[in-house]
């Protein structure tokens, strides 16, 4: 959800789009978030570290995300 007045907005993936059939609407909200989210500003949380999570849609995440 967008909030109003917040200064920076983050996405917060789970285990659920480690399942590559997820990875299209990943990147389809990511790409209709970008244009509503001021550069600089949008970011992801990751649980743990990225090794240990190989189907998780990295490249996307990096891709529409301006921090981690």
């Amino acid at each position: 959800m967008l909030r109003k007045g917040c200064k920076n907005q983050i996405v917060d993936f789970e285990k659920e789009v480690e399942d590559k059939s997820t990875h299209i609407y990943v990147e389809k909200l990511l790409f209709a978030l970008r244009p509503l989210v001021q550069e600089g500003t949008l970011g992801y949380t990751s649980f743990g570290h990225p090794g240990l999570h190989p189907n998780v849609p990295w490249e996307i995440l990096d891709k529409y995300c301006d921090s981690e």
